[in-house]
């Protein structure tokens, strides 16, 4: 098992977490968890 480490968030994460997201999307409910790099950097 990989150490966890808390690191500030910063864009350079977008893609990772934007691909996190996408392969979850199916525990979410159904809804649809898709995301881009870009709608990450964007959500507020």
């Amino acid at each position: 098992m990989q150490d966890v480490r808390i690191v500030e968030y910063d864009h350079s994460y977008a893609g990772a977490v934007a691909e996190m997201w996408s392969r979850s999307s199916e525990g979410w409910n159904g809804q649809d968890m898709s995301r881009t790099a870009a709608d990450v950097i964007s959500r507020p």
